[in-house]
């Protein structure tokens, strides 16, 4: 067997992947994460397809999205779900579902195990949101949701050690995908950082994340001339 076809019968098929999550037209910090992973997959050799599942903050999903969104989760329907999770079994290889406790319906979000209980093919739960210390609610939903998934992502190693630590998730089942600026763009030195960016003579306050109402920005705004 020459070294190309033993290379081609080792290949993985490409898989369709599905993204449950808030998505654009949606003014939300993950519709627009959702979005840039979405095109980010779109550039792998192993992807034959992206689909959305699209959390919406309406009482009624669509019942006929248009693509790439397969299908709508209404946050406080629970049959919108099972619908939603029974679309992407037949379109979709393996979800990706984005994890924010707001975004889901139900006490603490925990509608969202509606979905992962219906779903057949694998799920990636990818944990947004890790606290030092969750409610009790939190901790049995986070716990039941990572149970039913097949791995849990977090953004750092420190995210990783807290769940543990709580007892949430099985450290096997954990992967660290880090997010955050390239390391190209990364500057060792603050003033180097100040320099590209013209900033050498002026004194600089960052925020990060979607600005939206509800962030205290204004206030952070009139606090300047105090400071």
């Amino acid at each position: 067997m020459t070294h190309d076809k033993q290379k081609e019968q080792f290949m993985p098929e490409p898989l369709r992947i599905g993204i449950c999550s808030t998505y654009a037209p949606r003014a939300c910090g993950l519709a627009t994460f959702a979005a840039d992973l979405e095109n980010s997959l779109h550039l792998s050799a192993n992807v034959h397809g992206v689909s959305i599942i699209a959390m919406v903050d309406s009482e009624l999903a669509i019942d006929e999205p248009h693509s790439p969104v397969i299908a709508e989760i209404a946050e406080a329907d629970a049959h919108s779900y099972v619908v939603a999770a029974r679309r992407a079994n037949e379109m979709c290889d393996v979800v990706i579902v984005q994890h924010e406790f707001g975004i889901f319906g139900g006490a603490d979000g925990e509608l969202v195990l509606e979905f992962l209980r219906a779903l057949t093919i694998p799920s990636i739960l990818t944990l947004h949101t890790v606290l030092s210390a969750f409610s009790p609610r939190q901790v049995s939903s986070l716990r039941s949701a990572s149970a039913m998934a097949d791995a849990v992502t977090v953004f750092t190693p420190t995210a990783r050690d807290l769940l543990v630590r709580q007892r949430i998730v099985d450290e096997a089942k954990i992967y660290i995908v880090p997010h955050g600026a390239p390391s190209a763009l990364y500057c060792a030195k603050p003033d180097d950082a100040r320099s590209q960016l013209d900033l050498d003579d002026r004194f600089v306050i960052s925020t990060f994340g979607l600005v939206s109402p509800g962030k205290g920005l204004e206030l952070a705004i009139e606090a300047m001339r105090e400071v």
